[in-house]
């Protein structure tokens, strides 16, 4: 009994002693604007869209393929990506 206390103290202890506040780093600073540039090209990008009508395929619970999404933005006029061909 006096070994699983002691296990089960030192299993608590240990992680209690590795959850402390981590620290992202010196480029943390970076990071948050190189992601919020990419954002904004983003929002940008979803703005200038067209919006299609939501097929019965859709609701399925299915997840688009490369050639899926490409033949809907074909049919929107827009550019199709190289990576959807």
């Amino acid at each position: 009994m006096v070994i699983i206390r002691n296990a089960i103290s030192l299993s608590v202890l240990a992680l209690a002693l590795s959850t402390r506040a981590s620290h992202a780093g010196p480029c943390t600073q970076r990071i948050v604007d190189i992601r919020m540039e990419i954002d904004q090209r983003e929002k940008g990008v979803a703005a200038r869209g067209t919006t299609g009508v939501e097929t019965p395929g859709a609701t399925m619970h299915r997840q688009p393929t490369p050639m899926s999404v490409a033949k809907a933005e074909a049919q929107l006029g827009e550019p199709v990506s190289e990576r959807h061909r």
